[in-house]
């Protein structure tokens, strides 16, 4: 199950999907939401039960692949240029070739909390 929709991703892009994108959401979604309940140790089955806290990280996933397709070439870290005497240089992830949902330092905690692992154990004695 998604943990996001379009209009989740539309209200985080700050503009409609173009009809290329709309072709691609449904990928996008289902991706970012299985990392985000692989982060989480959750597999969440009732759409009631997603925290708004992780739509909101799931649609900015999808939203930044968006937000930066064109702008920076798959799997691009640093990019340096130089007028003076015409220099170039980039720097590429060695586990990226395309631009793919991923978590950011931000993401992370704005998940802190959200399904904790946390677990109640009723206190008692085992002698009968």
């Amino acid at each position: 199950m998604d943990l996001a929709n379009q209009a989740d991703v539309v209200k985080q892009l700050g503009r409609a999907l173009t009809s290329p994108e709309v072709t691609r959401l449904p990928g996008l979604l289902a991706k970012a939401s299985a990392i985000v309940e692989g982060y989480l140790r959750v597999v969440y089955a009732d759409p009631d039960d997603i925290p708004s806290a992780v739509k909101i990280v799931v649609a900015s996933m999808v939203a930044r692949v968006f937000g930066t397709e064109g702008a920076v070439p798959p799997g691009v870290t640093s990019e340096m240029v130089m007028a003076g005497s015409r220099q170039w240089q980039r720097s590429f992830s060695g586990d990226v070739n395309t631009i793919e949902p991923w978590l950011t330092k931000g993401d992370k905690l704005a998940l802190q909390g959200v399904g904790s692992s946390a677990v109640s154990v009723r206190l008692g004695s085992d002698r009968t």
